[in-house]
């Protein structure tokens, strides 16, 4: 009575006196208040250890609330030494008789293997007695496990049940992954505005992620108007609770202004460099840039250098880019003509003309590495690809000292390196040769090609279809010699072609049912870009394109880069342009074209609005772009284009971004990924197909865009 008030004046002190006259008489509720009122120094001084002692005479005699307190107590060493399984031990017998918070904290303590075997069917069935009481953490969890898939199947459907009981309760961690399942449409039909309703909840309960979404759906109008001062004051919401992602966004809208928020140099300074200090390689560079330049900030070099160095050891290939010139020239740092070698190679293997163009001159002239002319031309040849006069100019200069069997060991290598950027660069850096350069096979290209294709079609691991006979075209031979009773030479020979010939094309006459489906897009010619993995492994493909079918043949497909070139034997269609650009811009305008979820939703061309959101993949991976158009199964190998209809990419994954957090994460939403144009670009080099380009400079409604797309975009289809 004196601890509630009831009937006579609330008194802490009266309250303890008598709690603690029953307590010692054995009155298991008076422990357990006692305890509390020791833990909280409530009408007697706060001490841990008192409140242990009580709360453990009450817990042994069957108070669930006192088990429940002293396992916690456990849990995180207040007033005992930490230990899991004692923990354990005290929230079970809570659990046991139905304690819902203490059956949550069995849950989470069996799917987190403390104080017991990790074991997610466990924690399971603890959520969910929890969750049948109401308890919205426990429902939260629950929905997360059906989610993922641990210890339960799978099941969206379930996950959103769950999610949407802790929702309604306010639970924010909820309410959040309830937003995200119907951003993607997972469990639900996909429904912006939900989305967008969800994460208000949340964010304005301050749960900073929302807040980051919220603000990207205005930013981009997606399932609310587009509102660019709504945008802005919920990334500033998150930003000052330390989103970094936040940060960055807040960043750009300062740096380059926009509604809500004029330019200003100085806030979009402050807030690269919040970002920049948890570790935002963007940011990092814009930063840098920004004290090169002295715009927001008193210029200087040696912070440019420092926050550039940042973002390179992340694997920027802008950042390494920079970098490379301020050794070479000395600024910020000592000149060092080694250190900007470096660098310069780090941005050139990841395909950056620029660094590959300074590269070469490092080669040519001795500068910070021993002077090689092979590799000066190889390097200044990939750089020529992306077009200049410098670099055109300068290997002409090189050529001109070279010897024609130095030339063509350089245009060999210089092929090797860009498959090998192209591929991803796992295996060590191809390296020039002294001496005369390799020679072609004694077979000609065009033979090896078509007895490649073949193999291919029947099932043979060929490698590239190159035209060249390596190592796995030999092996592909010797095993179709010796599955066919023949002696396994390697040789390709009239006859084999002739057998390979006739057995391709009895496999191409069974009847068979396409297995799976991807999209892909002209490039003139007959010819058309996928993924590899769209392709790989099936021994026949075919594209649609305006209604008409046609079997496809896998020139090429690379694994690294996860890129095909199929060709198919008529002209079907002017091919699409690429950018001229080197790469997307951040936060532009990107339309996905495609043929997504083949023979569920519709067989019917398709298309996606969103926008470039990062310039790298997951992990700084700088062969991808970012971006927020959804996309779906199917729409692998399509283009990616920007506002004038120009391909800024291939689409090649998505991020299943509620599957990837983990039991405590955050949800990342509309994370797409596309291979980046230059690589796409430097792929079809390689294998001597030509493209159009042209500049961006176009600004098409949806409409057109869409009406343009459909003229080069074709389904793929696969079949065993």
């Amino acid at each position: 009575m004196y601890a509630t008030g009831e009937r006579v004046p609330t008194d802490d002190h009266e309250a303890a006196f008598w709690f603690r006259k029953a307590a010692e008489q054995g009155d298991a509720h008076a422990q357990f208040n006692l305890g509390l009122m020791c833990a909280e120094g409530r009408g007697v001084p706060a001490d841990d250890r008192e409140a242990v002692f009580w709360c453990r005479e009450a817990a042994e005699q069957g108070h669930a609330n006192a088990q429940f307190n002293l396992g916690i107590r456990y849990a995180y060493g207040r007033g005992v030494p930490a230990d899991d399984e004692e923990a354990m031990f005290w929230c079970r017998e809570a659990a046991e008789q139905g304690h819902a918070s203490a059956q949550f904290v069995l849950g989470f303590m069996c799917a987190a293997g403390r104080g017991v075997p990790k074991d997610d069917q466990e924690a399971v069935f603890w959520y969910r007695k929890a969750a049948e009481q109401g308890h919205a953490d426990a429902q939260s969890s629950l929905g997360l496990m059906y989610d993922l898939g641990c210890g339960v199947p799978e099941d969206d459907q379930e996950a959103v049940f769950w999610y949407r009981k802790a929702a309604e309760q306010g639970h924010a961690e909820a309410q959040v992954r309830l937003a995200g399942m119907y951003a993607y449409g997972w469990g639900v039909p996909a429904d912006g505005q939900e989305a967008a309703f969800w994460y208000r909840k949340a964010a304005e309960q301050g749960h900073a992620d929302a807040q980051f979404y919220l603000a990207d759906m205005y930013a981009y109008g997606e399932g609310v108007p587009e509102d660019g001062r709504e945008a802005v004051f919920w990334f500033r919401k998150a930003a000052e609770q330390g989103d970094e992602n936040a940060q960055f966004h807040l960043a750009l809208k300062y740096a380059y202004g926009t509604e809500g928020v004029p330019a200003d140099d100085q806030q979009a300074a402050f807030w690269y460099h919040k970002a920049a200090e948890q570790g935002e390689p963007i940011a990092q560079l814009s930063l840098g840039e920004m004290y090169a330049e002295g715009r927001g900030v008193p210029a200087d070099h040696q912070e440019a250098a420092f926050w550039f160095r940042k973002a390179a050891e992340q694997g920027d290939m802008d950042a390494q880019f920079n970098l490379g010139v301020m050794y070479a020239d000395g600024k910020g740092v000592p000149a060092d003509d080694q250190e900007a070698a470096l660098w310069f190679r780090k941005a050139a293997e990841q395909g950056y003309a620029s660094a590959q163009f300074r590269l070469g001159l490092s080669y040519a002239n001795g500068e910070g590495v021993l002077e090689d002319d092979v590799q000066a031309y190889a390097w200044i040849n990939l750089a020529s690809i992306h077009g200049g006069e410098d670099a055109l100019q300068h290997r002409a200069r090189i050529r001109q000292r070279m010897t024609s069997a130095q030339i063509a060991e350089a245009q060999e290598l210089s092929r090797r390196l860009a498959a090998w950027i192209a591929d991803g660069n796992d295996e060590p850096t191809p390296v020039s040769v002294s001496g005369d350069p390799v020679r072609p096979p004694a077979t000609s290209d065009e033979t090896v090609r078509e007895a490649q294709s073949y193999l291919a079609l029947l099932g043979y691991d060929i490698g590239p279809l190159d035209g060249l006979i390596g190592q796995r075209t030999t092996d592909a031979v010797c095993q179709f010699q010796q599955d066919h009773g023949e002696t396994p030479t390697g040789q390709i020979s009239e006859e084999l072609l002739a057998l390979l010939g006739a057995m391709a094309a009895a496999r191409q006459n069974q009847p068979a049912e396409p297995v799976s489906s991807g999209s892909g897009f002209l490039v003139g010619d007959g010819w058309i870009v996928t993924n590899h993995h769209v392709v790989a492994g099936h021994a026949r493909v075919t594209v649609n394109h305006a209604g008409t079918s046609h079997d496809a043949t896998v020139y090429v497909a690379e694994a690294f880069g996860d890129l095909a070139l199929l060709k198919v034997p008529v002209e079907v269609g002017e091919g699409a342009a690429f950018s001229e650009s080197p790469q997307a811009r951040l936060g532009e305008a990107a339309m996905v074209a495609g043929f997504p979820l083949h023979g569920l939703l519709s067989k019917e061309f398709n298309v996606t609005m969103g926008n470039v959101s990062a310039l790298a993949g997951l992990g700084d991976d700088a062969k991808l772009l970012q971006f927020t158009a959804p996309v779906q199964p199917g729409n692998s190998g399509g283009p990616l284009l920007d506002g004038a209809g120009n391909v800024i990419g291939v689409v090649v994954s998505k991020l299943n971004a509620v599957r990837a957090a983990d039991l405590t994460g955050d949800i990342p939403q509309n994370v797409n990924f596309a291979i980046k144009v230059a690589l796409v670009r430097t792929f079809l080099d390689i294998h001597g197909v030509s493209y159009r380009q042209r500049p961006s400079n176009a600004n098409l409604t949806p409409e057109k865009l869409a009406e343009l797309a459909r003229t080069f975009t074709v389904a793929v289809h696969c079949w065993d």
